[in-house]
């Protein structure tokens, strides 16, 4: 389960366990702990906007696969920017290192 994975992970990096009580408080609130979350906000507007409905699987199948793009990926919406991942990253930044990691560890 992803809680253990977290909790084992923020311990390992060194957190008090109240310190990762917190930040596993904060990634629930953001993410449900899911690593794929895709912000429900963004979900709908690409529904509205393109006709395409995405699950968090979906969405992130369609990004490693390469059909969503790395600057939709970055901008789903033109103009806009939404939540993904367990932190619910939105800047443009934050997401492309992080699409940049996750693409360079297959």
């Amino acid at each position: 389960m992803n809680e253990h994975l977290i909790w084992g992970s923020l311990k390992a990096s060194g957190m008090t366990d109240a310190g990762a009580a917190g930040m596993m408080g904060n990634l629930y609130a953001e993410s449900g702990l899911r690593f794929n979350r895709l912000e429900e906000l963004c979900r709908l507007r690409i529904k509205t906007y393109y006709g395409i409905t995405y699950t968090d699987d979906s969405y992130t199948a369609a990004v490693d696969s390469g059909s969503i793009s790395e600057s939709e990926f970055l901008h789903p919406v033109p103009g806009k920017q939404y939540g993904y991942g367990l932190c619910q990253w939105t800047s443009p930044g934050r997401k492309q290192k992080l699409y940049e990691l996750c693409k360079s560890n297959g």
